[in-house]
């Protein structure tokens, strides 16, 4: 009997679909005495639901395995399997007197390090301040001498460019040392080229005036003549001496003109001689300051190479005494201690994470070694269904899609979500399939291993013109109809189209109208209160309620 009520449990549907085929019969067998007439429907809208269902197993969202880290033996165990844990909780300790003594004999070498660096240390630090110290009191002779031709080759630098400027000014008014003569022989020279100038303009504009007067007298000769005028020998005589007054004017305008070109020549001889004189000097003088700008740029580059090996042997003296330091505040011994300091961590085995401890692998007093599992901490505040989907339900399977999952160990069920769906199909002995996965929120009935049936919505027909199944007849030809009365009250058959079912009734997609009255053969004496009655039982008990 208990054997019986298991299986009912663990196959609820089959034993659904048993209990109306039973029930079906019995009507069959037990009411023949009603077989004649009809029974009478009326066509109504419902919901129709189908789904598809799956197998699989609860399985925790996350499972993490604790391994020994060491080879020791288990000395204590702080948990059991079941226990909750939060992390940083100690699962499992490991004997740890052996590393102990390793820690306090490395602790030992630390100190006897120390004491060996702590001389090295102020030697170290000596060398260093007393270079530091000679550089900042300028007692270094390196660097000090360097400086010291820089700061001259700057000088020198300084006075060349200062008597080249000075050398431009006194070039410009001739009081350059060396070239007064030769300027003040330009100057003269300028100041007689400028009066010869002016007494060749003046000569010329003497003979200009006299030429003038000769063509005038001229002039009046030659009217006179032409006119046998009784005054003409005056006029001869007048026109004869303009004529030798201009040709005296012009003698002396060409000897003023060629005096003013020897001067124009002597100025411009000396004005030359003075140029080349000032161009020569001040081309020694650039020579200087060229000269004196590589030596101040040879001395500057010379101070620079010898500050930065100083700085450079500074910060080697620097560098020992911090690797002296480094040594002792962190020295080989030290290293050693603090990693045995970290290895002795992992002799207390501790839960990285919230969880659930579903599985120990070692007891009290066995001898854990490294790799071996110690404990599995699980995370059952989210547990996952692995589904297996075939290739022909595959595309009404979609990532998001709300699911149901039903467990009939504990006869509930749980709202789920399709988190997961392969891409790509797995075969097995020449089946094709697709991995899946469904997650949901347990609650404290849910365990890891249970078996799940999980449904996901295959149709949902909302408010759809129906009919109940036991009402269609079937022609040869499969395709079906049901009874109505015509207007005279005779049977005829109304061939239908039909759509979704959910086993108990069927939709109507064309053929019928909402409220219309549909008869069928009174093979089964049952009414539709009790198909509603048995349609509600069963989806009650399919989705455990």
């Amino acid at each position: 009997m208990r054997k019986l009520a298991e299986f009912i449990k663990k196959h609820k549907i089959i034993t659904i679909l048993l209990a109306v085929a039973i029930l079906l019969l019995a009507k069959s067998l037990f009411f023949k005495d009603e077989a004649a007439g009809y029974l009478q429907e009326t066509a109504e809208k419902r919901d129709i639901v189908t789904y598809n269902s799956f197998v699989g197993n609860v399985e925790p969202a996350s499972d993490i395995q604790l391994v020994a880290q060491a080879s020791e033996e288990v000395v204590s165990l702080a948990v059991k399997n079941g226990d909750k844990v939060k992390t940083g909780d100690v699962i499992a300790e490991l004997d740890t007197t052996a590393i102990d003594y390793n820690i306090k004999l490395q602790e030992a070498n630390l100190e006897t390090a120390k004491r060996n660096n702590k001389f090295n240390i102020s030697d170290a630090k000596h060398g260093y301040e007393s270079y530091k110290e000679s550089i900042d009191r300028g007692l270094n002779t390196s660097i000090e001498s360097a400086r010291t031709q820089m700061n001259s080759a700057k000088d020198a630098l300084q006075d060349a460019k200062d008597e080249y400027e000075d050398a431009k000014k006194s070039l410009e008014n001739g009081s350059y040392e060396g070239i007064q003569s030769i300027y003040l022989q330009r100057e003269q020279a300028y100041r007689a080229y400028l009066s010869a100038s002016q007494a060749s303009s003046d000569a010329y504009r003497t003979y200009s005036s006299k030429y003038k007067e000769y063509t005038e007298a001229k002039k009046a000769y030659d009217d006179a003549v032409n006119s046998s005028a009784e005054n003409i020998a005056i006029l001869k005589t007048a026109m004869d001496s303009a004529k030798i007054a201009m040709e005296s004017a012009k003698t002396q305008a060409d000897a003023a003109d060629r005096s003013y070109e020897n001067a124009r020549d002597t100025y411009n001889d000396t004005d030359t001689a003075y140029k080349n004189s000032k161009k020569s000097i001040l081309k020694k003088l650039e020579s200087a300051v060229d000269t004196a700008q590589t030596g101040y740029d040879t001395a500057k580059k010379n101070f620079e190479i010898a500050e930065f090996q100083v700085n450079q042997q500074l910060e080697s003296y620097k560098a020992a005494y911090d690797k002296t330091k480094a040594l002792s505040d962190v020295s080989a011994a030290e290293i050693q201690l603090n990693q045995l300091k970290a290895t002795r961590a992992d002799y207390i085995i501790k839960a990285p994470c919230d969880g659930t401890v579903t599985q120990l692998s070692l007891e009290k007093g066995e001898m854990a070694t490294m790799g071996m599992p110690v404990a599995t901490i699980s995370n059952l505040d989210g547990m996952q269904v692995n589904i297996k989907v075939d290739e022909y339900t595959i595309k009404n399977v979609h990532v998001s899609s709300p699911v149901k999952i039903l467990i009939d160990a504990i006869d509930k069920e749980y709202e789920g979500t399709l988190v997961e769906v392969d891409k790509t199909a797995t075969v097995e002995g020449g089946v094709s399939y697709f991995n899946a996965k469904v997650s949901f929120t347990p609650d404290e009935l849910v365990k890891a291993g249970m078996s799940v049936e999980v449904k996901l919505t295959r149709t949902d027909e909302r408010n759809v013109l129906s009919v109940s199944q036991v009402s269609l007849q079937y022609n040869e030809d499969n395709t079906a109809y049901v009874l109505v009365k015509d207007a005279g009250g005779s049977m005829e058959q109304r061939q239908l189209v039909l759509g979704a079912s959910d086993g108990i009734y069927v939709e109507v997609k064309d053929g019928l109208s909402e409220g219309e009255e549909i008869f069928y053969p009174k093979k089964f004496d049952f009414n539709m209160e009790e198909m509603d009655s048995m349609r509600e039982a069963r989806n009650s008990m399919m989705l455990g309620e």
